[in-house]
């Protein structure tokens, strides 16, 4: 009988650190899942019948929106298209691992941008310009960025064109020029990098400063430039403010490109760039860069007869 009480009191207390040893689990899993402090995160699903101006109209702090079907964003004939509401700091355009689809629709002067401390990230898409050429001059045809802005691993048939002090970045993008007078991508003004990026078709970046607007730097690195048809990889037009200004093309192949324009540039070099501006005039640079597989090191530029 004694032995029979021991075993029912070593039961019982077993018994009683389970539950005790359960309940403590289940407070502590309860922690683990309470939001941590910080900047909400806003989720948003795009569909074929919602722009993304509506989607983030409003919105603050950091919101990303998953497309998985053609979506759109609208744009006006002039002025700027400003998504987002003032406080907004972040906001994610994602196509997921299918890359889906974002066009880009309405008058096609407008300049695209978030509020000023805030950073658009475009990812995993490939943009389509259906918007109208109701802009006049240089920028008529682009999609036109300002503010800052990223692109990662995006696909471009259409001309890009940075403005309005943009600071941007493409990273592991793929240009593909499909129209001979237009370029895959424009730098009006601000700091622009293109960092692993590879441009196909008929012509690759321009830079080009007009009245009041202002280039700061441009990065070219570890980008490929392949059979392009009509220019050479790097096209500088005018730079106006030369003390402020700096080029750099670093770690990138030039590949069965174009040879710069002698009779209606300053200077180049064939393959790699063509000037309009003397580039001794401002800060530029050409490292670790091949050339049809010959480093350009060894290439000094060409001046215009």
């Amino acid at each position: 009988m004694k032995k029979l009480k021991k075993f029912l009191a070593l039961a019982l207390a077993l018994l009683s650190c389970a539950i005790l040893f359960t309940a403590c689990g289940d407070d502590d899993s309860s922690n683990s899942e309470k939001p941590q402090t910080g900047t909400e995160q806003n989720g948003e699903t795009a569909t074929s019948v919602t722009t993304i101006n509506a989607l983030l109209e409003g919105k603050t702090g950091k919101v990303t929106v998953s497309i998985s079907t053609i979506s759109k964003i609208q744009t006006s004939a002039s002025g700027t298209v400003t998504l987002g509401s003032s406080t907004l700091e972040e906001a994610v355009i994602d196509g997921g691992d299918d890359g889906a689809i974002l066009e880009f629709k309405g008058g096609g002067g407008s300049v695209l941008q978030v509020a000023q401390n805030a950073t658009l990230i475009f990812k995993n898409l490939t943009l389509k310009d259906d918007t109208s050429l109701s802009s006049q001059g240089y920028p008529s045809g682009y999609l036109k960025f300002g503010g800052n802005v990223r692109f990662e691993n995006c696909k471009l048939y259409d001309g890009v064109a940075l403005k309005d002090g943009a600071n941007a970045v493409f990273e592991n993008c793929e240009f593909i020029s499909s129209v001979s007078n237009k370029y895959a991508a424009w730098v009006y003004a601000g700091n622009v990098t293109f960092k692993n990026c590879s441009f196909t078709g008929h012509r690759a970046i321009k830079i080009h400063e007009e009245f009041n607007t202002d280039v700061e730097s441009v990065v070219i690195d570890g980008c490929r430039f392949t059979g392009l048809t009509t220019k050479p990889a790097l096209a500088i037009g005018d730079i106006l403010s030369t003390d402020n200004t700096s080029i750099s093309i670093k770690n990138c192949t030039v590949t069965n490109c174009e040879p710069w324009d002698n009779v209606g540039s300053a200077e180049g070099i064939d393959g790699l760039y063509e000037a309009d501006t003397l580039t001794a005039s401002f800060t530029f640079g050409i490292e670790n860069t091949t050339i049809d597989g010959e480093p350009s090191s060894g290439l000094s530029p060409e001046f215009r007869n």
